[in-house]
């Protein structure tokens, strides 16, 4: 698989899809998700701790990939996200009400495999659309 293909790929069913089988196939042992705190969440058992978060809330959770493009070993993704909050999450009662954002994912590779990942979301417009905050 190309970079692209690999970083599609994990954006699409290991996020979108929770199938927590392709962190160990698809990063490297270290990976650094730093969209968690300053220095980020380290390791293949914390990117699933962290993907088991993002669906402990969201139910249909949906990345589609709008754009895609890569230089050496860095992929950028603009993804439109889509799911539904059917369960307690980020201390918020259920609305089941869905939302509709945009993200920007940046990855690093090592060889064929994600070692480091960024997100840009727009956390507060998936909040005000969810009913949390006005």
């Amino acid at each position: 698989m190309d970079a692209i293909t690999v970083c599609k790929q994990a954006q699409t069913e290991m996020f979108g899809n929770a199938r927590l089988e392709l962190v160990d196939e698809l990063t490297t042992p270290d990976v650094i998700d730093h969209g968690h705190g300053p220095d980020g969440t380290r390791g293949r058992d914390a990117l699933k701790d962290t993907i088991r978060w993002i669906h402990s809330g969201l139910d249909d959770l949906v990345y589609e990939v709008k754009d895609a493009f890569g230089s050496n070993d860095r992929v950028v993704m603009r993804c439109a996200v889509k799911g539904t909050n059917t369960r307690e999450w980020m201390g918020h009662q259920p609305t089941g009400k869905s939302f509709l954002v945009e993200h920007i994912h940046i990855y690093r590779l090592e060889g064929n495999r994600i070692a480091e990942h960024w997100g840009v979301r727009d956390d507060l417009g998936m909040l005000r659309q969810l009913g949390h905050v006005g």
